[in-house]
């Protein structure tokens, strides 16, 4: 727990469920899509949630820079976000109306409440010596955001092909040029988060919320990256074996 008090625990999400709300196409409840062996899609109507991190006073704590991140790269994202055009290409958005501050905080934010859940979903995130400079860094009324901490922002175009989009991929870790990161999903954004004492290298930091303003996300194509064919594979998969599983039931009747 955040407060170290003994009180009721409740239902927090890592990922606000606003995330997964928007997902919700066509009634389609959210898939959750992970990499891990034995791991299969799960439907997750209100998100991925953990009752085993937050109680009911230090849960309502992240509601500000929650609203803040749900504003920023969700709900009014176009409204802050202005598209950064070549030859009618959008090469990605820019916002100077943003605080990176306060939205590299709810980046954080998350991670912390992904670190220290016990949920399947975030057990590639581990912040280890780290957890306690992000958890430090949850008010930085009192203590500013260390170092440690930076985020490159990318968001997915789609270019016409049949797209998953009820799918939400688990967070990773990964190197990006020697410097340690995690990769969140939060619906069409998708935020590389540092987590490394080294510094961006000079092409990342160009453009990471630390630099800003402007604030700038990188636009990508979902159907020519890794993580779309992941989940085609992934769902595939899973399908497969559901099939498998349901005729095995039925021979046995």
């Amino acid at each position: 727990m955040l407060c170290l008090q003994q009180h009721k625990l409740v239902k927090a999400h890592a990922i606000p469920e606003a995330f997964f709300r928007e997902l919700r196409v066509d009634g389609e409840k959210p898939l959750l899509v992970s990499s891990e062996p034995g791991f299969f899609p799960k439907h997750a109507p209100i998100g991925v949630y953990d009752d085993t991190i937050l109680c009911n006073v230090c849960e309502k704590n992240f509601d500000g820079i929650d609203n803040y991140g749900i504003d920023a790269l969700l709900s009014k994202f176009h409204k802050y976000f202005q598209p950064l055009e070549r030859n009618g290409e959008t090469l990605g958005f820019e916002s100077s109306q943003v605080d990176k501050n306060r939205l590299l905080q709810f980046l954080v934010a998350v991670l912390w409440r992904a670190s220290v859940s016990s949920h399947p979903f975030y057990s590639k995130v581990n912040l280890g010596p780290h957890e306690s400079l992000a958890r430090a860094a949850l008010n930085t009324n009192t203590t500013a955001l260390s170092p440690v901490f930076d985020a490159v922002l990318s968001r997915w175009r789609d270019e016409g092909e049949h797209i998953p989009t009820t799918a939400m991929l688990d967070p990773r870790r990964e190197k990006w040029f020697g410097v340690n990161a995690y990769r969140l999903y939060f619906g069409e954004t998708v935020a590389y988060i540092k987590v490394d004492k080294q510094p961006f290298t000079p092409q990342l930091k160009a453009i990471s919320l630390r630099t800003a303003p402007p604030i700038f996300v990188v636009n990508r194509v979902l159907s020519e990256s890794k993580d779309f064919h992941m989940i085609k594979r992934t769902v595939q998969r899973s399908q497969a074996n559901k099939l498998k599983y349901r005729n095995a039931r039925l021979s046995d009747k």
